[in-house]
């Protein structure tokens, strides 16, 4: 039997009495509030983060390079002739980083108390979680293009001078590797999956192998050997695909043994953001880089919401807070390799 909402339920009882008995006196209610999903925040986990003793009053912050030559000339000592090493060191001039700000806040109005208590819902705790929550949130969107990313904002502009790991300047950028070519990785596994046999298995495997020692071999190069990469940032898609292909006897994923036979890279991590990540915004971008090595790259925050902070506030109060970042830099861009899928 379905009752319409606030309708009341009759019972005839043995006796013959009828008895009414409202509605709302047979429903449970949950006193459990359920918050809705979000998706997880990772940027802390793919690089270095940290303010690095910017105060919170500095508007850029400047770092210099200290570059050395050494040269060979002859010369003459007792009697003899041969060569000796000079050197010299200058001081070059780097980055003028800025930095990206963002103050809001909240305020309350009555309605919303009044139905906070009949809730039992405490207004200060939720909103502080929001606030730390949606800090998170815009962070994490930074730490992906920068401030390009925050259409919703503003203050966000091309000239902010904020980057995210996904478009930092002199990064080279490659969409044919030596294995696959033009042909994207999508259709290399599912044309080897769809085939089925041990052939088609490591036909395609030799591919993405060699392509990914082509990625190391570029970025050892470029660094004359200073930079070794030892993670390979992927878009979310790719997980599926690489953990899909199975050789037919043994069952080994594509990405156990593209692992086991990179030189130098010894993880593979995955990120939804980077389905979209190529400079044109409609394209895969994966990322090869060293997620440790602060001159590598590194996310630069100067000062967020605290999370769990008290907010002691009357009702009619504007609780207002401030982010300011720098976004992520890197210093050595030679030791990052984009791979835009063809």
């Amino acid at each position: 039997m379905r009752l319409a909402k606030g309708e009341n339920i009759k019972i005839v009882t043995d006796a013959g009495e009828t008895v009414f008995v409202e509605r709302r006196h047979l429903e449970y209610v949950e006193n459990q509030v359920y918050r809705a999903l979000l998706r997880p925040v990772v940027f802390r986990s793919l690089m270095p983060v940290g303010s690095w003793g910017v105060p919170e009053w500095a508007q850029t912050a400047t770092y210099d390079r200290i570059v050395s030559t050494a040269t060979w000339r002859p010369v003459e000592w007792a009697g003899h002739s041969g060569d000796i090493a000079t050197s010299s060191v200058k001081l070059v001039s780097g980055e003028v980083q800025k930095f990206f700000a963002m103050r809001s806040g909240y305020s309350y109005d009555d309605r919303e108390l009044l139905r906070a208590q009949q809730s039992g819902i405490s207004l200060d705790p939720e909103r502080a979680l929001a606030v730390t929550t949606q800090a998170q949130i815009v962070l994490d969107e930074i730490a992906f293009k920068g401030t390009a990313s925050l259409t919703d904002h503003p203050v966000a502009v091309a000239d902010s001078g904020v980057y995210g790991i996904a478009n930092l300047p002199g990064v080279t950028v490659d969409s044919s590797l030596a294995g696959s070519t033009s042909t994207n990785w999508d259709t290399i596994v599912s044309d080897a999956i769809n085939e089925g046999t041990a052939d088609a298995f490591m036909q395609a495997i030799n591919v993405l192998v060699l392509d990914m020692l082509d990625i190391e071999g570029q970025i050892q190069s470029a660094t004359k050997q200073t930079v070794v990469p030892d993670t390979f940032l992927m878009p979310l898609s790719y997980q599926s695909l690489l953990r899909g292909l199975m050789h037919p006897y043994s069952g080994r994923t594509a990405e156990a043994i593209m692992l086991e036979s990179c030189q130098f890279i010894n993880s593979f991590r995955y990120w939804h953001r980077l389905e979209k990540g190529n400079a044109a915004g409609n394209g895969k971008r994966c990322i090869a880089y060293n997620r440790t090595d602060e001159r590598v790259v590194r996310c630069q925050i100067i000062k967020e919401p605290t999370p769990g902070a008290p907010f002691k506030r009357e009702y009619d109060t504007f609780v207002g807070f401030e982010l300011v970042a720098g976004g992520v830099q890197t210093k050595l861009p030679e030791g990052i390799l984009y791979y835009d899928a063809p």
